[in-house]
């Protein structure tokens, strides 16, 4: 039998989670990690076919690169024909809490870790192939998304 403190925990993390279900007429926001050559060529036209039929927005780029998140936010505000925020790097885009599901768009050897990232921060993430070039990245990625399968 459980104990009563697990079972209120466990009620607790369910309720907490209904927060993050988007409704009906709310809008999911996402964002870039990276403005990459990739990032523009395959992302961003794949986005701008369906954004509109799967109700998503995008809202923030971030990338360490100062060029490239300037670059980025501004061809993503003339697409989206709204501001976009500019991070400097993904914690700040995750602290501020600007996007519910992220593209990973940076090099192989980063999927894995960034995609972590994303977890912790309670986003969706895009990561494409090759998720991981090291099986301890690949364990680590399968570790931090134990809760969600």
């Amino acid at each position: 039998m459980r104990e009563p403190a697990s079972w209120l925990q466990n009620l607790h993390g369910l309720l907490q989670s209904y927060n993050r279900i988007i409704g009906a007429n709310d809008r999911g926001k996402s964002g870039g990690s990276w403005f990459s050559d990739r990032h523009r060529s395959s992302h961003l036209p794949c986005f701008m076919n369906h954004y509109k039929e799967l109700n998503f927005d995008l809202v923030a780029v971030s990338d360490i690169w100062k060029k490239r998140r300037e670059e980025g936010a501004a061809v993503w505000k003339d697409k989206m024909k709204h501001d976009i925020t500019a991070c400097r790097n993904n914690e700040e885009m995750y602290d501020k809490k600007l996007v519910d599901a992220v593209f990973i768009s940076t090099a192989d050897f980063q999927h894995a870790l960034h995609a972590i990232e994303a977890v912790k921060a309670g986003c969706d993430a895009y990561v494409e192939k090759p998720f991981a070039e090291t099986m301890e990245d690949n364990r680590a990625g399968i570790k931090s998304n134990k809760g969600f399968w």
